[in-house]
């Protein structure tokens, strides 16, 4: 399986050569010449940006770094039945909301032709301001189609619970950004930006952001071990 993932990971450099993908005027992400947009690298990401993403863009097989191991694990996810990245997001490389050859393609020519580098997190959360007895939460989700992604709160004492309440567990994402809701007493305090797939309830006794639908969190005060 791996001497395969290895000759079609070839085969792609090949036509990756072939094309040059890598030219700037043929690169599969543009620019920030040819936009005028800044687009921020994997390696000058912020503390902020990994914070709120818990993963990074590229890292399809979870080992804290883009290489081609990565589009390895990719490739052996489209092929040959192989695990899929986790998050999801993380092996959407490309940033074109699909996981597929596409981003092996893009991370090799990240690695070996000096192509883009995969973007930073398009998917971020924030709470803002928040302090210990504040019974209203309040953030920002830095989206461009709010439309599709809501926000969840969960307030921790003995186990989590879903904010405000079981019949409204959502809080809206207005069209600037920003979103608030109300709370009730808690000690720990995790804002999700989840899609529409995902399913509330109303008590986890575990981390709230390892439920499916979940694409990024944040927390107060400070940031938990995940899986607790």
């Amino acid at each position: 399986m791996i001497k395969k993932s290895i000759l079609l990971i070839l085969f792609y450099c090949f036509v990756i050569s072939i094309s040059q993908i890598a030219k700037t005027e043929q690169s599969l992400y543009p620019s920030d010449e040819a936009t005028g947009v800044e687009i921020p690298a994997a390696s000058s990401w912020t503390d902020d940006i990994a914070y709120a993403c818990d993963y990074i863009c590229g890292d399809a097989n979870g080992d804290q770094a883009i290489n081609v191991s990565d589009a390895v694990s990719i490739i052996n996810y489209v092929f040959a039945g192989g695990d899929q990245p986790y998050p999801f997001a993380a092996g959407d490389a490309n940033g074109d909301g699909n996981c597929n050859i596409s981003d092996a393609v893009f991370i090799i020519n990240y690695v070996f032709i000096g192509g883009s580098a995969p973007l930073a997190c398009p998917y971020l959360i924030k709470i803002v301001n928040l302090q210990p007895g504040d019974n209203t939460v309040s953030g920002t989700a830095n989206i461009t189609d709010t439309t599709m992604f809501r926000v969840v709160l969960w307030a921790k004492t003995d186990r989590w619970y879903v904010q405000p309440s079981i019949a409204n567990p959502y809080t809206t994402i207005q069209s600037d950004g920003t979103w608030s809701n109300s709370t009730y007493p808690w000690d720990q305090m995790v804002a999700l930006l989840v899609d529409l797939s995902y399913v509330p309830g109303s008590i986890r006794d575990y981390h709230p952001s390892m439920d499916p639908g979940v694409i990024c969190w944040d927390e107060y005060p400070g940031k938990s071990v995940r899986y607790i």
